[in-house]
């Protein structure tokens, strides 16, 4: 990993260090799109949850930043932010994650095809990123 990608992985841990310092929104969304290339973000939800509507535009922010997110309905409902999405056939079941709350957030390695649980319910953007440049810079 070179230097320049650790230290903006360094920043994105740290959460409050972002706005503070100095590191432009834009360096974090190429990072994301660096760590995309590994990872990607399965985003569990329901069309009828209404914690779902609120999170939906959360995680499309971070799709939208360059992270590869798989959205997958848990009861076949669609969603306006991630029209190709897939109906759940027990891609949950075979990443290991227990239960049938939504939201959850799951990112998935690639490499070792490994799954870890970002968290159910609503989270914020900033703990989501953060989150998610802490296990890719650290694996799991």
């Amino acid at each position: 990993m070179s230097l320049e990608r650790r230290e903006l992985l360094r920043w994105g841990a740290i959460g409050a260090g972002l706005a503070l310092g100095g590191v432009p929104q834009a360096a974090f969304a190429g990072v994301l799109s660096q760590v995309g290339e590994r990872y990607g973000l399965f985003y569990f939800f329901a069309a009828s949850c209404k914690a779902c509507d609120t999170q939906s535009p959360i995680v499309a922010r971070l799709r939208d930043e360059g992270l590869p997110v798989m959205a997958v309905s848990e009861d076949g409902g669609i969603s306006a932010y991630f029209p190709k999405y897939v109906v759940d056939t027990g891609q949950r079941e075979r990443m290991g994650i227990s239960g049938k709350e939504t939201p959850t957030m799951a990112l998935f390695d690639t490499v070792t095809r490994r799954s870890a649980v970002l968290g159910t319910g609503v989270i914020a953007h900033s703990t989501l990123r953060n989150a998610i440049l802490r296990l890719a810079e650290g694996g799991f």
